[in-house]
This record gives structure tokens, C-alpha cells and sequence, in this order.
């Protein structure tokens, strides 16, 4: 560890000692770290934030085009704009990240993954992105870390927005809405719909066009019922249509029909001077129904989530707040395959206190899980943070966290080929990191073991259950820094993580050790441009390390022009030289891809 100590340190001395033009990234407000409202510099985790103004430079035309590159977060596609997408957050598995929706936990309990490629990018207003555990506050999954997305809410004013846009395999995007406000409600109502004609997903199978369709919107409500309460109903609605190409059938055309949501209703109010309350009921669906050739494979598999939270925040004084509340949730699933159990609740207690000196600050939190599949689990985490000159922070954070057994680990129905296991235990790890934070950048090594990992493998008879057999040991070392000098910004972002199977020493599957992204835009005027370039090293496509995938390196163009007070123009280039890579063994990526779009945006 002494080398990465050394960089660590070497890393924080040249980072401080560049000239701090603007830090204002360091005062957007965090609440998915702690679950209460605090800046980025005063939280301890690693946090990053993509506000309404990133979202909109990048251009970004899916989530996995938004995040990758950003520190610790690798995305495998498997063919194309809408096709599947895992996330491996700091090298851990794809399950082991909780993403959320306006603060509602959502993906599928029967393959315990979020379908991340089927989330409107029109639709968002900004995203949170907390890398360690976080199961001390929300429980499950919440191993690499825990992605919020917060849907567009109602502006200033009554305004409408719209826009436009045609690109390269026939992708076109439509959508707009309306926002608006008064002095006690907001309003916001936005609908969006992209479609593309795509290209085939997967190399010498079945070589034609596996397009992509998607239909969505978003609701938001907000009432100011007094001084010091507030009601809230927020919903979303994702469908569409996905083509794409079987490993184990090169002659039949596969598609399937999705379907994401949520809806939510909230209330906050203040209970007394210091003690504030907030308590919401929300619902998430999850749903995937497959074709071949038109006609049903009979895969459907449906997950209905029911959610209840209540949480009090109490400041005891103003370097003393206390966090407590109670968590509810139940999973159920339906469809064309016939588990045993089909229900599974969990009720979950947890607390957190955090303290804020002059100088230091310490946060210790603790939570208890009762889930009806696998008994009790609890987690915790304790954070310290110290400032070691004006400019420069020491943190350090320990926490646990588990992942659930899924639906089709616990409860896959016995067939003559494979069958579930329902005295699996949860997937189990410790994380522990230690970082230095300036005004524009941060510096962190983390180290990361996971146990009970669960695999599938061949019994006795030749049929495939699932084990708690596997370990993995992830170490990682990341420099971020984001800055603004005049009319230029640009942000850094390196990461090296080396994630390992504890057993045979390998890499672990589709993870590259080496990542970096480079942007730099310029921004302020009516014409705008910007550049990215995001890389990564090789990596291996299967566990024994023999499958080997060549690293690369992509160039992203982009520029925007306001031709008048209300219109824009913008136009972005995506791996603009061309470059000739695979994200997932086998499978086609796109070519050098130019979109172009207008944009009405009232003020």
C-alpha cells in the first residue's frame, strides 16, 4: 500500500498548489450521502454531483453516457443505444449499487439489477452519485455505492421547453413539457420519446438492425401546505420496445417490451423548532416480457415494490444532529415462471449521528434489516474528517454493507437443468478509505473485501444452483478535480482499482484496472464547445482471465449555439475518430456518430 500512499499524497500536493479560480461545485447540495441536505465539502463520502447545467453541456443521449468515465463508475453495453447495461461502481459486481428515483429504490428483485439503459436522460434534473457503502442507510445493494436521480421539478416561473433532434442509425428524440409556479405550488409535467433503428448488437449473429424505443415522462407536485410543511407527489413512466440479437439462436429476431415507474407522495413538516419530519409511500415497477420472432418466449417477469420511509432529522444544537427512522419495503413479483414464493418483506431500523466542529467533523451510523427471506442483518458506518490547513481536509470512512439474494438465487423453480437456493446468505464487505479533499479536487484510496459472494455453479447431478462460495479484495486509488477559470471548465477524473477473486488471484470479469476522463468546455457566451475523452485499460471478458479485451480510448465533440433568447442549437460527435473497440466481448459498438438538436427553453 506504500506506493499508493505515496501517490496519494503526491497527487493532494499538486492539486493544492494549482490556483482555485472557482469552487462552486463544492457547494451543491448533497442529500443522498447522509440523507439530509449538506454541501459536498462538508460531506464525508465521496460524492459526485452532475447538476441541471452539466446534464445539459454534455448532451448526454443515455445514463451510461452521462456517468462513465466519472470516478469508479464502469458501464458494459452489450450493442448499442438501449441495450444492456451494467455498472461496476469501484469493481464491484453489478447488483452491489442501489439506484434510486426521487428516493425510490427501483430495478428488478428477480435479477437484482436496474435496467440503467431504459432511464430518460430528458427527464432528469440532476444526479447524486455516492461511491462506498451506504447500506447503513438504505440497506441492500448499497455495496460500491448508490446512485439518486431526481426527476425535474417546477421552476420560477410558468415556462415551456421543448426540442428536437435526428442522428446517425435513424435516432430521433422528441419530448417537451411544461413548468410552473405560485406562491405555495409547483408544477412540472415532462414527456420525451426517443426511437432508433440501431445496428446488429452482436457480431456474426444474425446481422440485421436491433432497433430501440422508449417513451417516457415525469410528474411533479409540490404544495406549501404552512410556513413549515410541505406535500409532494412525484411519478415517472418509462415503456418501450428493445431489440436485440441471442448468443444461442443466430436465426430468430428477439425484442423485448419494458416498462419502468414510480410514484411517490411525501410530506415534510417541522414537528418543533429542531425537529424535523418527513414521511413517504411510493411504489416502483419493474418489467420485462421477451419475444422471438414476434411470438412470446413465455419470459415475463414483473417486480412490484411497495415503500414506506419515515425519518426524523433532530438538531440538538448547531454542531449536533441526529438521524433516525424507520424503513418498509415489500417485493413482489409475477410472470411466467412459477417461484414458490413470490413476497418478501423488509423492515429496517436505522440511526446516524454527526457532529461538526471548527475544525473536525465525525459521523457513526447504524442500521437494522429484518428481511423475511434471510433473517436479520445490521450495518453501520463511522466517518472523521479533519482540516489540515484552509485549504486541505484528511477524511476517513469505514462502513459495511450487504447485497440480498435475489428472487432467482432464492426461489428459481426446480427444473432439469437448474434450481435456487433458499438457505443463501447476503453478499457481505467491509470497506475502508482514507482521502484528502481541496476546494476543487480529491484524492482517496479505498480498499474494499467481499464475502459470501454468490455464484452459480454445477452440483453433483450436472444442474446449476447458486453458492456462497466466492471472496473478491477490490483496491482503488481516485483523483477528481473540477475547476472553472474564466469561460473554461474542465474536469478530471482518474481512476485505478484492482479487483480480485481471492481464490485464484484473477481479475474479476469485465472490469479494467485503468480508467480516465478529460473534459474541457467552453462556456458563458451564446456559443459554446466542449471535448471528452474517455478511456480505458483491457480487461478480461471471463473469470479465468483468458478472454482478453483490448483497452481504448474515445474522443466525444460537442458545441451549442443560442441563436435566440429562447432557441438553441446543439450538435455533439461521439467517438469522432472512428474508433474501432468492444465495451463486452463480441458485441458491435457504435461508429463515429453525429446528433443534432433544437432546443426551446422559455425563461
Amino acid at each position: 500500500m506504500k506506493p499508493a500512499l505515496t501517490g496519494l499524497l503526491g497527487s493532494a500536493l499538486f492539486l493544492s498548489n494549482l490556483p482555485s479560480l472557482h469552487a462552486e461545485d463544492q457547494n451543491a447540495v448533497v442529500v443522498t450521502a447522509t440523507r439530509t441536505a449538506q454541501t459536498v465539502d462538508d460531506s464525508l463520502a465521496s460524492v459526485t454531483v452532475l447538476t441541471s447545467a452539466d446534464i445539459q453541456r454534455s448532451q448526454a443521449s443515455s445514463v451510461q453516457e452521462l456517468l462513465q468515465g466519472h470516478a469508479g463508475m464502469l458501464f458494459r453495453n452489450s450493442g448499442g443505444l438501449g441495450k444492456s447495461t451494467s455498472l461496476f461502481m469501484r469493481g464491484t459486481n453489478s447488483n452491489h449499487v442501489l439506484v434510486m428515483i426521487d428516493g425510490l429504490k427501483i430495478g428488478s428483485a428477480t435479477l437484482g439489477t436496474v435496467s440503467l439503459q431504459d432511464i430518460p436522460v430528458s427527464q432528469i434534473e440532476r444526479i447524486e452519485v455516492v461511491r462506498g457503502p451506504r447500506s447503513s442507510l438504505y440497506g441492500s445493494e448499497a455495496i460500491g455505492g448508490v446512485i439518486q436521480i431526481f426527476t425535474k421539478k417546477g421552476s420560477k416561473k410558468s415556462v415551456g421547453n421543448g426540442h428536437i433532434g435526428y442522428g446517425r442509425y435513424n435516432t430521433t428524440e422528441i419530448g417537451g413539457g411544461f413548468s410552473g409556479i405560485n406562491d405555495k405550488t409547483q408544477l412540472n409535467l415532462q414527456v420525451s420519446q426517443t426511437k432508433s433503428d440501431g445496428f446488429s448488437a452482436l457480431k456474426g449473429n444474425n446481422a440485421d438492425e436491433d432497433g430501440y424505443e422508449n417513451l417516457s415522462a415525469s410528474f411533479a407536485y409540490k404544495q406549501k401546505l404552512s410556513t413549515t410543511a410541505n406535500f409532494s407527489i412525484n411519478a415517472t413512466s418509462t415503456t418501450g420496445t428493445n431489440e436485440y440479437d441471442n448468443r444461442f439462436d443466430p436465426v430468430s429476431d428477439y425484442s423485448g417490451d419494458f416498462e419502468q415507474s414510480t410514484f411517490k407522495i411525501s410530506s415534510d413538516f417541522s414537528a418543533s423548532d429542531n425537529w424535523q419530519m418527513s414521511i413517504q409511500a411510493g411504489l416502483s415497477k419493474d418489467v420485462f416480457d421477451e419475444y422471438a420472432d414476434g411470438i412470446s418466449t413465455n419470459s415475463l417477469f414483473e417486480t412490484d415494490r411497495t415503500l414506506l420511509s419515515w425519518q426524523n432529522n433532530i438538531s440538538l444544537n448547531d454542531k449536533n444532529t441526529i438521524t433516525a427512522g424507520l424503513d418498509y419495503s415489500l417485493d413482489e413479483i409475477d410472470g411466467s415462471t412459477n417461484y414458490d414464493v413470490k413476497e418478501r418483506t423488509n423492515t429496517a431500523l436505522f440511526s446516524q449521528y454527526d457532529w461538526s466542529g471548527d475544525k473536525s467533523n465525525f459521523i457513526v451510523g447504524l442500521r437494522v434489516d429484518d428481511n423475511e427471506a434471510f433473517g436479520t442483518h445490521t450495518t453501520g458506518n463511522v466517518g472523521w474528517g479533519m482540516k489540515l490547513n484552509s485549504k486541505v481536509r484528511l477524511i476517513a470512512n469505514y462502513g459495511t454493507g450487504f447485497s440480498a439474494p435475489t428472487f432467482n438465487d432464492l426461489y428459481w423453480p426446480d427444473g432439469l437443468f437448474s434450481y435456487g437456493n433458499p438457505n443463501l446468505k447476503p453478499e457481505e464487505s467491509k470497506t475502508a478509505e482514507i482521502a484528502l479533499r481541496g476546494s476543487h479536487w480529491q484524492v482517496s484510496l479505498f480498499e474494499t473485501k467481499v464475502k459470501n459472494l454468490i455464484v452459480w455453479g454445477s452440483d453433483a447431478d450436472f444442474r446449476y444452483t447458486p453458492t456462497n462460495v466466492d471472496k473478491a479484495k477490490i483496491r482503488g486509488l481516485e483523483v477528481t478535480s473540477k475547476r472553472r477559470m474564466g469561460n473554461w471548465q474542465h474536469q478530471i477524473d482518474l481512476s485505478y482499482t484492482d479487483p480480485r477473486d481471492e481464490a485464484t488471484g484473477n481479475i474479476l470479469r469485465r472490469r479494467a484496472k485503468e480508467m480516465a476522463r478529460l473534459s474541457i468546455d467552453n462556456i458563458g457566451g451564446k456559443f459554446n464547445y466542449g471535448v471528452t475523452l474517455n478511456g480505458q485499460g483491457e480487461h478480461f471478458d471471463d473469470a479465468a482471465n483468458e478472454e482478453r479485451v483490448s483497452g481504448y480510448m474515445l474522443v466525444d465533440l460537442r458545441a451549442s449555439y443560442t441563436f435566440a433568447k429562447e432557441w438553441s442549437l446543439r450538435a455533439k460527435i461521439e467517438n469522432a475518430l472512428d474508433k474501432d473497440y468492444e465495451s463486452v466481448k463480441g458485441y458491435n459498438t457504435a461508429g463515429s456518430s453525429a446528433f443534432v438538436s433544437v432546443h426551446y427553453q422559455g425563461l
